[in-house]
């Protein structure tokens, strides 16, 4: 066996001396080879214990670092090792046991500046800040050169709020070391709390110039750029993901510009990065929430905040949030819950206010409705949207006047909010105040509803609003909103043709041939389809605006539109002969429309309008399965479902009816167009088209209203029908009117 040969004393400091000059070369390899001989020779030599701690800690081996310098330490009490041994702790998290090594180390030299600054770092990382800042102060007083402690020194003060004294010490770091890019940077961000934007981003434009901008650089100079240039932020975003692709704040914040921007579903998947890299980022779950609202996705936006108020505190904004989805969802008590627990957080949130209210106006909660706004109005009476929530109430109230100064007032306050315009235009139109109706009604297309709609599209010709002479010329008209708005002012075509227009008609498909045969028309096209370069354009529902119509002036004959003969008698073959009165019924429109909850029934509700006096027929191509479970039980109406391929079928159905019932939706205005009986249930706050409380319709002289006497009350205007069909059946009302 071969033992080590031992060497004097003398060697051994000789081979440590050989090991320092290697160490000092950074030639760390053959230095441990160096000191482990030494440690084999001697196991208590101290400087050796201590130098393979450092090579261990510049290795990131931070625990095995501190062991030998332990070793060390219980040889030769030393204030080089044991500030050592606090910096090993100090990586390792462990600052009490820092700060005692460092303590240790000025006991035995108080003179020593980098002692005092390693303890203020620890002591700062504590949240120590005075003590912290303190320990700088006295760093400097020893070493007044050192940037990094007027650099740290600047840290400290900035996190106690003292944001000139910050400056003073990072423009001293810059004053000693030009290019010290963590001095420049730090400057930027205390710019950034003191709103200094533009000194923010010269801060932050300096350490790019130096080549020394991290990620975060990029990130803060993109929040800056992100106030005043959208398309640099995004560019700066891009630069710190680049350098730092896991960067959660940054992929918040593109998100909140892509979201702006109408890009979502960028925006959602800037949203779902974050998330995925920081799963407990709260602002991220809420902005996805957000974007998720806009997407119409409503179950989705709710699981987003509620999974936001798992990461974190429950926030009276994220609550409102969540009862804003709650309520599209129709879940009407939950998002109650939400906007009163919001405002038990915070009582004068006055967005939560505003959001209780609308809920309770859609539970016809009217006057609690009322309330809310009044106090979302104290609250922050220069918002034009609590003056505009309060007008819509007011007009449901059926209070013209009052309605009328609520939306005056938002008009006065935000001279550019559309909506305001629009539900003004609204409460005119409904108390027949048609020249201010039709002239506020423009503003439709700058509301957010028709911004985001497929009703706007990129026609070259000019708009005519009736001041032009037209005759000689060509004239689009294009469809918007619903079949309804358009078989309503499809009554103007003829009166254009006979100013001497040549009209083009571009409508939704399923309306296509049956206004093929309006008089007056030269072309329809179905909507998305290529349409020929004409002279002017013409919205439909402009079309009154455009003719100056006013309540008595409303051009309604008793009928303008005809079915196609060849499709009624293929109807009436396939009805079969009549052997008593035949009635069409409609119950419910498009489950998608904003106040179908209100103007819509179930089937179960219509059967109180049954009898064996008549012969019953849905008019509905589609009926909900509800519905349709109940329909076929019933068995005494006949449905044709997908039988009636478009409006035409449902035209045809309609002239072999002696009445139509219909909700408000478009078979009632077909009906009216038609000039058959069209007897129309409306809601309590009826569509501003069938005008307040009267009986009949200006626009449709066949028509009947029967209206709620309060929100969700059909059972009245239900029996009224009732009794006006038996007397119809016994001849005594409504007789079919003569055609034209």
């Amino acid at each position: 066996m071969t033992q080590s040969v031992q060497l004097p004393q003398a060697d051994v400091h000789a081979l440590f001396a050989q090991g320092l000059a290697l160490h000092r070369q950074q030639q760390l390899e053959q230095a441990m080879a160096i000191y482990e001989r030494v440690l084999r020779q001697m196991p208590n030599h101290a400087g050796a214990l201590h130098h393979v701690g450092l090579i261990a800690f510049a290795a990131g081996n931070y625990n095995i670092a501190a062991g030998f310098i332990r070793g060390a330490l219980a040889v030769i009490p030393s204030s080089a090792a044991f500030g050592d041994l606090g910096n090993a702790y100090k990586e390792l998290g462990r600052f009490d046991d820092a700060l005692g090594c460092y303590d240790e180390a000025l006991v035995l030299d108080a003179r020593n500046p980098d002692m005092y600054y390693n303890r203020a770092t620890a002591l700062q990382a504590l949240g120590r800040l005075d003590a912290a800042l303190a320990d700088y102060d006295a760093a400097l007083a020893l070493n007044p050169q050192d940037p990094e402690a007027c650099n740290n020194r600047g840290v400290v003060l900035k996190a106690q709020g003292r944001f000139e004294a910050a400056l003073d010490g990072f423009a001293r770091a810059i004053a000693l070391a030009p290019g010290y890019a963590d001095a420049h940077n730090n400057r930027g961000n205390v710019y950034i709390e003191m709103q200094r934007f533009d000194d923010a981003l010269a801060c932050y434009d300096t350490v790019v110039a130096l080549g020394a901008a991290s990620g975060e650089t990029h990130f803060n100079r993109a929040r800056v750029l992100q106030t005043r240039d959208e398309d640099a932020a995004l560019a700066a975003y891009a630069q710190a993901l680049a350098l730092d692709p896991h960067l959660a704040r940054a992929y918040n914040n593109r998100a909140l510009i892509l979201r702006r921007r109408k890009r979502l579903d960028d925006a959602l998947r800037d949203y779902e990065t974050a998330i995925a890299l920081a799963p407990d980022y709260q602002e991220a779950h809420i902005g996805a929430g957000n974007v998720l609202r806009d997407l119409k996705r409503h179950e989705d936006a709710l699981a987003c905040y509620d999974e936001a108020l798992r990461c974190g505190e429950r926030d009276a904004g994220l609550l409102d949030l969540r009862g804003m989805s709650l309520r599209e969802l129709r879940r009407h008590d939950e998002a109650l819950a939400a906007h009163d627990e919001a405002l038990a957080l915070d009582p004068c949130l006055a967005n939560a206010f505003q959001n209780r209210g609308n809920v309770l106006k859609d539970l016809h909660r009217l006057d609690e409705a009322l309330a809310c706004f009044g106090r979302a109005i104290e609250l922050e009476p220069a918002n034009p949207l609590a003056w505009l929530n309060q007008g819509a109430v007011l007009a449901a109230q059926g209070l013209y006047e009052e309605g009328l100064a609520s939306y005056d007032h938002a008009v006065a306050l935000d001279p550019e909010l559309a909506v305001a315009y629009w539900n003004r235009s609204l409460l005119h139109l409904e108390h027949g105040n048609f020249k201010a109706g039709w002239r506020d009604h423009e503003w439709r297309w700058k509301t957010p509803h028709f911004l985001n709609s497929p009703d706007i599209r990129p026609f070259d010709a000019p708009l005519w609003l009736g001041q032009e002479d037209i005759e000689g010329k060509s004239i689009l008209l294009y469809s918007e909103q619903g079949f309804g708005d358009v078989l309503q002012c499809a009554r103007y075509v003829p009166l254009l043709a006979q100013r001497g227009a040549t009209v083009i008609l571009e409508t939704h498909a399923p309306l296509a041939g049956l206004l093929a045969r309006l008089d007056g028309v030269a072309q329809v096209i179905p909507r998305g389809q290529p349409v020929p370069v004409t002279d002017w354009r013409c919205p439909m529902m402009s079309l009154p605006l455009a003719f100056g119509t006013e309540l008595v002036t409303i051009p309604a004959p008793n009928h303008y539109l005809r079915a196609d003969p060849a499709r009624v008698d293929a109807w009436r073959a396939a009805l079969g002969p009549a052997h008593r009165p035949r009635i069409g019924l409609v119950w419910s429109g498009s489950p998608t429309h904003g106040n179908d909850g209100n103007r819509s029934l179930n089937f179960a509700r219509m059967t109180a309008l049954l009898s064996d006096r008549f012969e019953f027929f849905t008019l509905q191509r589609d009926v909900r399965p509800a519905d349709q479970a109940a329909l076929d039980a019933d068995g005494r109406v006949r449905g044709f479902g997908h039988q009636l391929k478009d409006f035409g079928d449902t035209a045809a159905l309609c002239e072999l009816m002696d009445v139509v019932v219909s909700v408000d939706t478009s078979v009632a205005h077909l009906a009216g167009a038609l000039g058959r009986p069209a007897w129309v249930l409306l809601p309590a706050i009826a569509d501003w088209r069938w005008l307040r409380e009267r009986r009949d319709s200006p626009w449709y002289p066949s028509a009947r209203l029967y209206r709620q006497a309060a929100p969700g009350a059909w059972d009245a205007a239900l029996a009224e029908v009732k009794a006006d069909l038996e007397r119809f059946a016994s001849g005594n009302i409504f007789s079919t009117p003569p055609k034209e």
